[in-house]
């Protein structure tokens, strides 16, 4: 019988494996800075304007985005997963477009680093931000992305959902969703079209 046990404990231990990346576990921040140098910005002054747009990802915390969110009467900060291809996944472009026909101010910010998805996703009219894990003193998403959220604002969520859209009216956070097409702010009436 043990011998039994422990043939099948083997069999079931060397059939695991797994398949693509770790991307989403981690954050590769030191990985992508050294392998792709002047690719990730430091932040500066300019983030609330956007004005010093530059071909790159500014890395920053929530305290640096935090005084962004009251500048504007209406912000949505989306934790973009650059590698996600499901439905509830929506390029940078996309949502920008949205924003734009709801007047609100848009902040992107890479849940993790990759250099190819990143690259691809720049654009001219909107910088690309990523979370600084040095300054959360983690490589862990889980980890560093719980504190960045605290520090914008955003108490515990309480759901097991997974949650990339964070919705803000003059500073205050108001509701989260990890799909935007059933989140309250798209269909809040109080957010109207230009």
């Amino acid at each position: 019988m043990k011998g039994i046990c422990g043939l099948v404990l083997l069999i079931f231990i060397t059939s695991c494996k797994i398949n693509g990346t770790t991307q989403g576990l981690y954050g590769y921040q030191k990985k992508t800075e050294t392998t792709y140098p002047g690719f990730i910005l430091s932040v500066n002054d300019d983030i609330c304007t956007k004005k010093e747009i530059k071909h790159g990802v500014t890395k920053l915390n929530g305290l640096d985005l935090a005084p962004c969110l009251s500048d504007n009467a209406k912000t949505l900060v989306y934790l973009w997963q650059p590698k996600c291809s499901a439905d509830r996944c929506i390029s940078p472009a996309s949502l920008k477009n949205i924003c734009d026909q709801i007047d609100a101010q848009l902040f992107i910010v890479a849940e993790y680093y990759d250099y190819d998805a990143m690259f691809g996703n720049l654009m001219d009219s909107e910088p690309l931000f990523g979370i600084d894990q040095q300054y959360y003193g983690t490589s862990l998403t889980k980890k560093y992305k719980a504190g960045f959220l605290k520090d914008m604002g955003v108490d515990a969520l309480n759901s097991k959902q997974e949650h990339l859209f964070f919705y803000f009216e003059d500073g205050r956070f108001v509701s989260s969703n990890g799909d935007f097409r059933t989140s309250d702010w798209m269909r809040n009436r109080n957010i109207q079209k230009k």
